[in-house]
């Protein structure tokens, strides 16, 4: 599952330039005890009339499992992104890989930099089987079997939401990005019709003229056309 690990390895001004938005949060967190990543804060966002309660006793029928940006799960401009996707019939879950540090509240410090705060959660530790892997794949590889014992069964289908792409439960690929995006050195493999096309699954892939890097999370939504673009790729992810 790709996920911030990924995008942090890459992480330049683009991916942090942010407008804050403007809205109230639907949903909620709830702390989850991990064998070797320790305690790891997840934000839930349940269907109209659920709860997570209910969600986790009825099980759920359609999962989405988000890896948020560098905001992490805890910034409103993801959350209301998650929460709207929620009031579309699906669970969402995002984990916090950051463990309680919001780069919204601690990059204005005057000692902060960018490029000693990612490396940290690029460390690399050992997993179970005593193999090396990078500290937030090992926070994925724990926490989504673990999440989908508590919220689904044999019934459940999940999809894979992370900045930029969206995984359906067959693999079938969706890319929305800016078309800045796609022409820096900084494109994240795959993320291209051509490499699509070569990867032997369904795809579709949407291309925006005009706004940023992240213009669904971090665009100005006073903005007309960022607006229109966000609502768009929200739809097609939805319905691809």
């Amino acid at each position: 599952m790709p996920g911030p690990h990924a995008e942090t390895a890459a992480c330049g001004a683009d991916c942090v330039a942010v407008v804050h938005q403007h809205g109230e949060s639907k949903g909620s967190k709830f702390d989850l005890s991990l064998p070797l990543t320790g305690t790891i804060s997840t934000y839930i966002a349940c269907p109209p009339g659920e709860t997570p309660e209910s969600m986790r006793q009825k099980k759920a029928k359609k999962v989405i499992l988000w890896a948020a940006d560098v905001f992490g799960p805890h910034f409103l401009n993801n959350q209301l992104l998650m929460d709207w996707h929620a009031s579309n019939g699906y669970l969402v879950l995002c984990p916090d890989f950051f463990h309680g540090e919001q780069l919204d509240e601690i990059r204005s410090k005057p000692d902060f930099s960018l490029q000693q705060w990612i490396p940290q959660w690029k460390k690399t530790v050992k997993d179970a089987q005593g193999n090396d892997i990078d500290r937030t794949s090992l926070s994925l590889k724990e926490w989504i079997p673990k999440i989908k014992e508590m919220y689904g069964d044999s019934e459940t289908k999940y999809a894979i939401i992370e900045q930029d792409r969206h995984f359906g439960p067959d693999r079938r690929n969706t890319l929305m990005a800016s078309l800045t995006r796609l022409s820096t050195p900084e494109a994240p493999d795959g993320m291209s019709g051509e490499v699509a096309g070569t990867s032997g699954y369904d795809y579709m892939v949407q291309v925006f003229s005009g706004v940023m890097h992240g213009f669904g999370t971090r665009g100005d939504m006073t903005i007309e056309r960022n607006r229109w673009a966000k609502e768009m790729s929200a739809k097609a992810c939805r319905d691809w």
